[in-house]
């Protein structure tokens, strides 16, 4: 159980200093499959721009941060601190910069995730994955593009937008997306994240 939100990590990828973090127990996840294959959930971020030079993706997180923050998670936590700090002698190989960040937990459907530096204007999308023992979305069918939502491209087309005059249509979104259209056009078209 973890009582405090901060932990310090070394962004070399050393272990992190957790003196200031007050646990009862190292927390111990285990998540398996129906077919009880062991999962992994991991957290990352969305990166913009990469010192490798690499196109944006979602990154993970230090692995030291995993487990901690999916207790925070579990436990129903609003947001969790921690700081980044310098090795000593050596360049930050992580895709965080030294500092102190908070990561907010969304609800996974309605609300993002979001990381961002204390002191700075930077802020990054986050998402928790769960990973299967070949690396893959565990939670994500395969799904061919042509039946990818065209709204979220992550779930399948279940709902069409229907034309009125001649009753046909076009299987395009999920029902997540469909009901968020719903909502925005009962609210009169207002803009909002979907």
């Amino acid at each position: 159980v973890v009582h405090t939100k901060t932990a310090a990590l070394d962004s070399a990828g050393n272990a992190p200093q957790l003196a200031a973090l007050k646990v009862q127990s190292e927390p111990l996840l285990q998540m398996l499959s129906e077919s009880s294959e062991q999962l992994r959930p991991v957290w990352e971020i969305w990166s913009r721009g990469s010192p490798d030079g690499q196109p944006p993706r979602w990154r993970p997180l230090p692995e030291e941060l995993q487990n901690i923050l999916e207790a925070m998670w579990l436990e129903g936590q609003r947001k969790a601190s921690f700081e980044v700090q310098q090795p000593a002698g050596g360049e930050a190989s992580n895709v965080l910069v030294c500092g102190r960040y908070e990561l907010v937990f969304g609800d996974d459907r309605e609300v993002q995730h979001s990381l961002r530096r204390a002191g700075s204007q930077w802020r990054s999308n986050a998402r928790r994955v769960v990973l299967d023992g070949r690396g893959e979305d565990a939670a994500a069918p395969m799904i061919a593009a042509e039946d990818q939502c065209v709204v979220c491209m992550e779930r399948r087309r279940t709902h069409a937008f229907m034309h009125q005059e001649t009753g046909d249509g076009h299987l395009a979104v999920c029902g997540g997306c469909a009901e968020a259209y719903q909502i925005e056009a009962v609210v009169g078209g207002a803009r909002r994240h979907v």
